[in-house]
Formats: structure tokens, C-alpha cells, sequence
């Protein structure tokens, strides 16, 4: 005889939340990757950086839409829809733009 419905439900969901566990964690190691490796050393901690507002913003944008692009459940929570993230998509590009004209 199998195990009650509950406790298969439990099993069931429990499964799905470590299968969720294990794939936030491989996204978060694909943004790791994603950003420039550290170089210098701590003699160049002391140099002036001029940051860069709208290549730092389509950066962050990209981050951002890619991350919820791959997590329905994520989205959901926060109220955004794939016509918010196509929208968001252009200001990146025209940030972009701006960026490679400046």
C-alpha cells in the first residue's frame, strides 16, 4: 500500500522545492560569471573611477530581465509581466545607445 495523499503531497512538494533550491543556485553562479573578473591590485583601489550611469543601469537592466525571464514564480511574486520585461528591453537598448554614442 502506498503512503497517504498528504504525505505524497508533501514528498511532492518538497521535491519541487529543492529542485527550485538547486536551480536559483545555478542562476546565481551564471551571474557570477557574467561579471568582469577582479583585476589590479590594491594599489589601484586608490585611482579615480569615473562610473558610467547608463552603461552601469542597462548592465543592472539586463541582470534583472534575464533573472526573471527564467523564473515564472519570481515574476509572479513581484507583478511583473513579459510585456514589462520586453519594455524594459528598450530603455536598456536606448541606454546602450547612448552609452556607445557618448
Amino acid at each position: 500500500m502506498g503512503l497517504p495523499d498528504t504525505k505524497k503531497r508533501l514528498f511532492m512538494l518538497y521535491q519541487r522545492e529543492q529542485k527550485q533550491q538547486k536551480q536559483r543556485k545555478m542562476e546565481s553562479t551564471k551571474l557570477l560569471d557574467l561579471l568582469p573578473p577582479a583585476t589590479g591590485t590594491m594599489a589601484s583601489l586608490g585611482k579615480y573611477h569615473k562610473a558610467n550611469g547608463p552603461a552601469t543601469a542597462a548592465l543592472l537592466i539586463q541582470i534583472a530581465a534575464e533573472m526573471l525571464e527564467t523564473s515564472p514564480a519570481l515574476r509572479r511574486r513581484m507583478g511583473i509581466t513579459l510585456s514589462d520585461l520586453a519594455a524594459a528591453d528598450k530603455v536598456r537598448k536606448e541606454l546602450a545607445r547612448k552609452t556607445a554614442v557618448a
